[in-house]
């Protein structure tokens, strides 16, 4: 299985993206990207291929900076891999991934949640008034 479709080279794109008006976006962008390797999880054990996952991450820690990698990889695991595998029906593979990374990473920890969950926690007011919020 090709986990860098997972964890894409480009992977600043993502945390970058990660801004209220522009989340939607990237995490529509992430689940066309992603929708393969998610249906080839289906077929096989979630468990599995949460540690393969894990595996290939500490397999392939880059040259330099391996925290901050470590760092920007957790945050991608929440920010777009946990969320999409629960939307696309990947339960038992966000909660798997997240216990293993945990286990294996403690310093850098992460919750499973829903694209829904996170995009709600964006700030909607300025200067005390709610903005409507954007969905998608």
């Amino acid at each position: 299985m090709d986990y860098s479709i997972l964890i894409p080279d480009c992977i600043n794109y993502y945390l970058d993206g990660f801004k209220k008006t522009e989340y939607p976006a990237c995490f529509r962008h992430y689940c066309q990207r992603t929708e393969g390797i998610f249906q080839e999880i289906s077929i096989r054990d979630p468990e599995a291929c949460a540690r393969e996952l894990v595996d290939w991450m500490d397999a392939h820690p880059g040259r330099f900076f391996r925290s901050r990698r470590l760092a920007d990889r957790q945050m991608l695991l929440l920010q777009y891999t946990a969320p999409a595998a629960l939307q696309m029906g990947q339960e038992a593979f966000a909660h798997a991934l997240s216990r293993i990374w945990n286990k294996r990473h403690p310093q850098y920890p992460f919750q499973v949640a829903s694209y829904q969950e996170l995009f709600k926690g964006f700030n909607n007011t300025i200067l005390g008034f709610q903005l409507p919020k954007e969905e998608e």
